[in-house]
């Protein structure tokens, strides 16, 4: 039962590092437009109910990993909709002038 914990443990520390270049790249290039809506929802609500099964069956290792998965999508959904406001409101004061 400890290799299966170990591998768990493994496998969410190597999920929750894969969360963090899609934020980073977002950040570097500042646009969103790569990203999908549908797609981030459908992660977020994926994530979503993984965590509710997770908290079900009292599985620390699921809870953690989609509770930063559902952050991690949060935050790209975020990011995604302040670029492209951003670029909204850039586009609008260019053509008024």
């Amino acid at each position: 039962m400890i290799v299966y914990e170990v591998l768990g443990s493994i496998g969410t520390a190597i999920r929750c590092v894969l969360l963090i270049p899609p934020i980073y790249k977002v950040t570097q290039i500042k646009s969103g437009e790569a990203l999908s809506y549908t797609s981030l929802l459908l992660q977020s609500l994926s994530s979503f109910l993984i965590l509710t099964y997770g908290i079900g069956i009292n599985k620390y290792l699921i809870i953690i990993r989609n509770v930063l998965a559902l952050i991690a999508s949060m935050i790209l959904i975020g990011l995604k909709y302040h670029y492209y406001k951003r670029g909204m409101l850039t586009n609008m004061l260019e053509s008024s002038l």
